[in-house]
């Protein structure tokens, strides 16, 4: 189905009057071509439905492979917290449930924002460096909500306890909860990179880090809980510091080896904080 396109009016005191009347002639007169003129029982030759199905492989493919990886980078988390003992896994499973029921799962909620913001400024915005507002805007009001989050952190521990969980374990659990907190800051960082620049088109950046972050993940789980034995803080540890390096590696290529977003990145600038 399309849409035509809305007019433009101007509006004066007791008039409404057309600000291109040859624009508008022009719209609907391709809108008469394309649909009018245009039997809906005629077949689409096969030419499009391959293009078509080019243009669907060239983006879903990338994005395919990014949650292959990604899923695999958790399954190597858990078979190294097995390999520790059943304590790590009690201490990470409590301490990952309570961090992405209270936080990380509304923060990826918030950001997926940036989703339907960027991909509209991306189509209709006159200056392009209106997408790296957007960004900017989506980064201050994530970390305004962070810091909140920060505070329900802190006060982890006597909330595990008040739901009946055993008092041992959730000492150990609030630990892990401390570290989570700087990855959090870093993984909603993480997270609205991947947004903006899957918005923009380019599906195969986080594609290509996250391929050569899976190799550091596994040997880093390997040297923390296995080789130094430092069980449910190795596995804390050891979330923060491939999350940390996923984050200076997008820093890194976007910086060096694209031109992609300096193309839409206006620099920090106060219009960040206006129009939330």
């Amino acid at each position: 189905v399309m849409s035509i396109p809305t007019l433009v009016y101007t509006k004066d005191d007791e008039t409404k009057r057309l600000v291109s009347e040859d624009k508008a002639k022009g719209l609907f007169k391709t809108y008469n071509s394309l649909v009018l003129n245009t039997s809906v029982t005629e077949p689409a030759s096969i030419s499009i439905w391959v293009e078509e199905l080019k243009s669907v492989l060239k983006y879903s493919l990338p994005l395919v492979f990014t949650f292959l990886l990604g899923t695999g980078n958790r399954v190597w988390d858990v078979w190294f917290l097995g390999k520790a003992g059943s304590q790590a896994m009690a201490v990470a499973s409590l301490a990952h449930l309570f961090t992405t029921v209270a936080g990380l799962s509304i923060g990826s909620g918030i950001l997926t924002a940036i989703d339907t913001l960027v991909a509209q400024a991306f189509t209709g915005a006159k200056y392009p460096q209106t997408i790296g507002i957007i960004f900017q805007r989506a980064l201050c009001v994530i970390f305004l909500f962070g810091a909140l989050v920060t505070i329900l952190w802190l006060n982890a521990e006597p909330i595990l306890i008040s739901m009946g969980q055993d008092p041992a374990l959730v000492t150990m659990a609030y630990t892990s909860i401390l570290i989570a907190i700087p990855y959090m800051f870093i993984y909603f960082t993480n997270v609205a990179l991947r947004k903006f620049l899957q918005s923009i088109g380019e599906m195969r950046i986080t594609m290509y880090l996250i391929f050569i972050t899976f190799p550091i993940n596994i040997i880093s789980n390997y040297f923390l809980l296995i080789y130094l034995e430092l069980g449910y803080i190795g596995a804390a540890l050891q979330l923060l510091m491939t999350s940390f390096i996923l984050l200076l590696l997008y820093v890194f290529f976007l910086s060096y080896f694209t031109q992609t977003f300096q193309t839409y990145w206006p620099g920090f600038t106060k219009e960040a904080f206006h129009n939330w």
